[in-house]
């Protein structure tokens, strides 16, 4: 009797942990930018002190059951996609990009949406941006190109058409996160996560798309099939480019499980597939902008702190001018790639692509010069097929703290503009040090967790990889 009144008693506090997520997130949708900073701040650590807890107590997470997480997962994901946009502008320029090719038969990665400031979405275009061209790869221009086609120069199918498309990439994410681990938990990482539906989704953020196609790619290489697994890898990569490391990971982990014959095929179809696309694309002119993509740098980048005034800068209110950032870009991406390519090289021995992919693409978001909240998208389906590895959790973490830099700093920053020396302007800024701090951090847990065998892994629902009699490619 006293254990069934206990089975209850978790379940009614998971169901309401739930709904306090939920809530939190409806508030923010609702009324974020009516929100004084510090009530913002509150609502924000409630939505994520609800989702540690309702993963991080075991009897909570044990009454989960799959249909209520996704039931629930679902109605975010609707809820974010039908709301209007709180956290980011960049549909507006995918949106331009699509009239480019539909609407003004050009070239985006030739011509910025400036070029047509007559083209009735281009009010919409966040001034910084409107001089910018296509920094993403050919798929998904072409995605925006279907998408201006089915919305015309209408702003409202256009803006959902975006968000519905990455609530959708979403939740076939969390279809295959479940039938693959049978964890409601699993699910609930990314379903229920803030992040996913007020800053991927609501967003409407292609980052969801490179998701899933890195957690098919994952997928159907545990099923022995290496040439769809590099399509899929390849389909993240010309979406985003940075994608690519997941890819060049996957192909270096196939070479040393299944030789050098099947390495050079899959090779040589990424190569195919990669080329052709960007030659039809306009070939250099295409490749120029996506390579320029390297050139911002975001506030919270551990590498402001290499800067001139950089460390000033990271304990008062903000204020100080940093000295040159040239070459940080390259030197964050270079640094990146190695301590990719350290995790990678030690764990190629792993039976699943898993961890390497993972391992890549979170180097790279550790220490870039440019990582949003949304790049969370990438990793989050992945990281949920072993969601208690130390890694993963401690990635979950350090998304969170970005989104809560992110959506902070952009309640203060009216005060930041006028060079206010407020206590909410300082804690903003500290804000954004523990943000540099986490990536910093980052890199430290992902080459200490780079061995395999750590208890954490023991969880999930990618075990090794399948050798059935005849496998298709």
């Amino acid at each position: 009797m006293v254990a069934l009144r206990r089975v209850a008693a978790s379940r009614l506090t998971a169901l309401g942990l739930v709904a306090v997520i939920i809530a939190a997130i409806s508030v923010l949708l609702i009324a974020e930018r009516h929100l004084r900073p510090y009530l913002l701040l509150a609502v924000l650590l409630g939505a994520f002190a609800a989702f540690g807890l309702l993963l991080g107590l075991d009897p909570l997470r044990r009454s989960l059951s799959m249909g209520v997480v996704l039931a629930a997962s679902a109605g975010l994901l609707v809820g974010s996609a039908l709301a209007p946009l709180r956290t980011s502008d960049d549909v507006w320029l995918y949106a331009m990009y699509g009239r480019t090719v539909v609407a003004h038969h050009d070239n985006p990665y030739v011509h910025p949406p400036s070029d047509y400031p007559d083209d009735p979405l281009f009010k919409h275009v966040n001034p910084y941006w409107a001089k910018a061209k296509a920094r993403y790869g050919p798929v998904f221009i072409g995605i925006t190109a279907a998408v201006a086609v089915a919305a015309g120069d209408h702003p409202l199918p256009t803006r959902i058409g975006y968000q519905m498309i990455a609530a959708l990439a979403v939740f076939i994410a969390l279809v295959l996160i479940g039938r693959r681990t049978h964890s409601p938990a699993a699910v609930a990482a990314v379903g229920l996560n803030p992040v996913t539906a007020y800053i991927v989704v609501n967003g409407g953020h292609n980052d969801a798309l490179v998701g899933l196609a890195v957690l098919g790619g994952v997928l159907v290489a545990t099923r022995n099939r290496p040439i769809l697994a590099a399509l899929l890898f390849t389909a993240a990569a010309l979406i985003k480019a940075p994608a690519g490391l997941a890819l060049v990971a996957y192909l270096a982990w196939l070479a040393y499980q299944r030789g050098t014959g099947a390495f050079l095929r899959a090779a040589g179809v990424v190569v195919g597939v990669a080329l052709v696309t960007l030659l039809f694309v306009g070939g250099g002119n295409a490749v120029g902008p996506l390579i320029g993509s390297r050139e911002f740098i975001l506030p919270h980048s551990p590498w402001t702190l290499f800067a001139s005034g950089g460390i000033q800068k990271a304990i008062g209110y903000g204020y100080v001018d940093l000295g040159s950032l040239e070459h940080l870009s390259t030197v964050g991406v270079v640094t990146g790639v190695v301590i990719g390519a350290i995790f990678v090289a030690s764990r190629l021995r792993d039976t699943t692509p898993l961890y390497i992919a993972a391992g890549a693409l979170l180097a790279y978001l550790f220490i870039s010069v440019y990582t949003a909240p949304w790049y969370a998208g990438w990793v989050f389906p992945l990281l949920a097929l072993r969601w208690r590895w130390r890694v993963s959790l401690y990635a979950f973490a350090f998304f969170a703290v970005l989104m809560i830099d992110d959506r902070f700093g952009d309640a203060v920053f009216p005060q930041v503009l006028r060079r206010e020396h407020t206590f909410q302007v300082l804690l903003a800024n500290w804000i954004n040090t523990l943000a540099m701090l986490a990536a910093i951090g980052g890199v430290v847990v992902l080459l200490w967790f780079r061995r395999s065998g750590s208890p954490s892994e023991a969880h999930g629902g990618v075990h090794r990889v399948e050798h059935p009699r005849a496998a298709p490619a």
